[in-house]
Protein backbone atom coordinates (compact mmCIF):
# COMPACT_ATOMS: atom_id res chain seq x y z
CA UNK A 1 0.00 0.00 0.00
CA UNK A 2 1.45 3.60 -0.86
CA UNK A 3 0.17 7.00 0.05
CA UNK A 4 -0.35 8.84 -3.57
CA UNK A 5 -1.64 12.38 -3.70
CA UNK A 6 -5.37 12.77 -5.71
CA UNK A 7 -3.89 14.46 -8.72
CA UNK A 8 -2.10 11.71 -9.40
CA UNK A 9 -4.76 9.11 -9.30
CA UNK A 10 -6.16 6.99 -12.26
CA UNK A 11 -9.17 4.89 -12.95
CA UNK A 12 -8.54 1.74 -11.63
CA UNK A 13 -6.77 2.19 -8.80
CA UNK A 14 -8.12 0.15 -5.48
CA UNK A 15 -8.26 1.42 -1.82
CA UNK A 16 -6.51 0.36 0.29
CA UNK A 17 -8.03 2.09 3.39
CA UNK A 18 -11.51 3.50 3.38
CA UNK A 19 -11.98 7.15 2.78
CA UNK A 20 -13.87 9.18 5.01
CA UNK A 21 -14.95 13.04 5.00
CA UNK A 22 -14.05 15.39 7.70
CA UNK A 23 -17.19 14.78 9.98
CA UNK A 24 -16.06 10.46 10.07
CA UNK A 25 -18.66 9.69 7.80
CA UNK A 26 -17.33 7.10 5.11
CA UNK A 27 -17.20 7.67 1.07
CA UNK A 28 -15.65 4.61 -0.12
CA UNK A 29 -14.70 1.62 1.02
CA UNK A 30 -11.52 -0.50 0.96
CA UNK A 31 -11.33 -2.47 -2.27
CA UNK A 32 -13.09 0.19 -4.23
CA UNK A 33 -11.75 0.41 -7.38
CA UNK A 34 -11.53 4.48 -8.55
CA UNK A 35 -13.47 5.80 -11.78
CA UNK A 36 -13.20 9.08 -12.54
CA UNK A 37 -16.33 10.09 -11.32
CA UNK A 38 -14.63 8.91 -8.13
CA UNK A 39 -11.42 10.66 -8.33
CA UNK A 40 -13.16 14.36 -9.57
CA UNK A 41 -15.01 14.30 -6.72
CA UNK A 42 -12.01 13.45 -3.94
CA UNK A 43 -10.24 16.54 -5.79
CA UNK A 44 -13.95 18.80 -5.08
CA UNK A 45 -13.85 17.75 -1.85
CA UNK A 46 -10.09 18.84 -1.18
CA UNK A 47 -9.19 15.68 -0.27
CA UNK A 48 -5.40 15.84 -0.90
CA UNK A 49 -4.15 12.28 -0.89
CA UNK A 50 -5.16 8.38 -0.46
CA UNK A 51 -4.02 4.96 0.57
CA UNK A 52 -4.06 2.42 -2.68
CA UNK A 53 -2.57 -1.27 -3.11
CA UNK A 54 0.45 -1.48 -4.95
CA UNK A 55 1.19 -4.47 -6.29
CA UNK A 56 5.56 -3.46 -6.30
CA UNK A 57 4.65 -3.53 -2.55
CA UNK A 58 1.91 -5.63 -1.39
CA UNK A 59 2.53 -6.31 2.10
CA UNK A 60 3.51 -3.27 3.30
CA UNK A 61 1.09 -1.84 5.83
CA UNK A 62 1.07 1.94 6.86
CA UNK A 63 0.49 2.85 10.34
CA UNK A 64 -1.11 6.49 10.57
CA UNK A 65 0.47 8.12 13.38
CA UNK A 66 -2.80 10.85 12.45
CA UNK A 67 -5.80 9.97 12.06
CA UNK A 68 -6.89 10.83 8.31
CA UNK A 69 -10.05 12.64 9.52
CA UNK A 70 -7.04 15.32 11.19
CA UNK A 71 -5.21 15.36 8.94
CA UNK A 72 -7.78 16.56 6.24
CA UNK A 73 -9.71 18.40 8.45
CA UNK A 74 -5.82 20.53 9.41
CA UNK A 75 -5.24 20.58 5.86
CA UNK A 76 -8.85 22.04 4.88
CA UNK A 77 -8.35 24.72 8.03
CA UNK A 78 -5.02 25.54 6.79
CA UNK A 79 -6.14 26.05 3.12
CA UNK A 80 -9.50 28.15 4.40
CA UNK A 81 -7.03 30.47 6.26
CA UNK A 82 -4.70 30.93 3.82
CA UNK A 83 -7.57 31.57 1.18
CA UNK A 84 -8.23 34.28 3.60
CA UNK A 85 -5.28 35.80 3.78
CA UNK A 86 -5.67 37.21 -0.67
Amino acid sequence: MRRISVRNLRPGMELAKKITHGDGAPLLNVGVKLQPKYIQQLKRMNISAVYVHDSLIPDVEVEDVILEETRERAINQVRTALTGLK
